[in-house]
């Protein structure tokens, strides 16, 4: 059990590193290590908030039956081979921004951000690509069954997954050669690993139709977050509070045509870029104000400003873009500084 704070910072693991069963009382950071074997924390409990950032994985992350209490960061991360979820309980965020990861494995939660992770392969249901023959073995009957009645259980739960599994079939098929269906064509694929979604009320979306304008963009984000996100809860409520409120503050301005929330900071989407560096410079004067009042290890605001063609689309009133000018962009605010 450890009673305090736990951190490793640019710790290189050599070999396996066990963390089965572990109980962590105060917060938890792995924070731009290197683990070169099997790493597993097995039924472990997280009581404080969690940070696996900016860490590199070479062999498989084994996380099944922990227990997270509150949010976990994974951002920046690198799996280069499995990472298991397996009967892990999140009650808080998880986050996956920039994260790349190999194969993830039976990931459960509810509130979940993966912004521009890097996904090869995902396991989500136990039973993709079973036979009937080898589900009815797992089904468990009440001792007073006759065999009569389980019989004809199955057969009935046999002839309604067959004939499931053709509709959603020719249903596919039709639907890929029309572009207009897709995201009824994802819902179906979806349901073929739980066919229970078919039955939830849903109504087709309104086709949102692309274009590309003429956009300045700015990234900002908060320098050694991760740092002072391991701070006591009062600290870290209140940085919250404080982001919030920005984005809604520059939300608010005529001059923002969208701003983004990335968890350490924002893009920040408009025409006008000379509005865009004023609105740089407040950040910063903003963040001075924060920390006079709330004392920390933040650093400063990581500024980078961009121009170009972006991609736009609006769905039910609000614009959302991408594009290289945004990629460019984030890509340079994070390069490392050489002075």
């Amino acid at each position: 059990m450890f009673a305090s704070s736990v951190r490793f910072l640019g710790t290189a693991f050599d070999g396996r590193a066990i963390f089965n069963g572990a109980k962590f009382r105060g917060s938890l950071a792995f924070h731009g290590c290197k683990l070169a074997d099997f790493a597993a924390w097995q039924g472990s409990k997280f009581d404080k908030p969690v940070v696996f950032q900016s860490n590199e994985f070479i062999r498989d992350a084994d996380f099944r039956q922990a227990t997270f209490f509150h949010g976990v960061d994974f951002s920046q991360t690198l799996f280069r081979g499995r990472v298991v979820f397996e009967g892990t309980r999140f009650h808080g965020e998880v986050l996956f921004t920039e994260t790349h990861i190999k194969f993830l494995k039976k990931l459960s939660c509810r509130h979940a951000s993966m912004d521009g992770a890097v996904l090869h392969t995902a396991q989500i249901w136990d039973n993709a690509g079973r036979n009937f023959d080898e589900l009815k073995l797992h089904i468990a009957f009440r001792k007073e069954t006759t065999p009569l009645e389980r019989e004809l259980f199955l057969m009935k739960m046999e002839t309604q997954i067959n004939h499931l599994r053709t509709e959603l079939t020719y249903t596919k098929a039709l639907l890929s050669k029309t572009e207009e269906n897709r995201d009824l064509l994802a819902r179906l694929v979806e349901a073929s690993g739980s066919p229970r979604l078919l039955f939830e009320p849903w109504r087709i979306p309104a086709q949102a139709r692309p274009y590309q304008s003429e956009l300045s963009v700015l990234h900002a984000d908060l320098a050694n977050f991760s740092g002072a996100v391991q701070e006591k809860d009062a600290p870290r409520t209140a940085l919250q509070s404080f982001l919030a409120e920005m984005q809604s503050d520059i939300q608010a301005q005529p001059a923002c045509n969208r701003v983004k929330g990335q968890g350490n900071g924002f893009l920040i989407f408009s025409t006008d870029s000379l509005w865009l560096f004023e609105m740089a410079q407040q950040l910063g004067s903003r963040l001075d104000q924060f920390k006079l009042r709330n004392p920390s290890s933040l650093a400063s605001f990581r500024c980078a400003l961009n121009r170009g063609r972006l991609n736009c689309v609006t769905v039910d009133g609000v614009e959302d873009f991408d594009g290289d000018a945004v990629i460019v962009c984030a890509r340079t605010a994070l390069m490392p500084r050489v002075i």
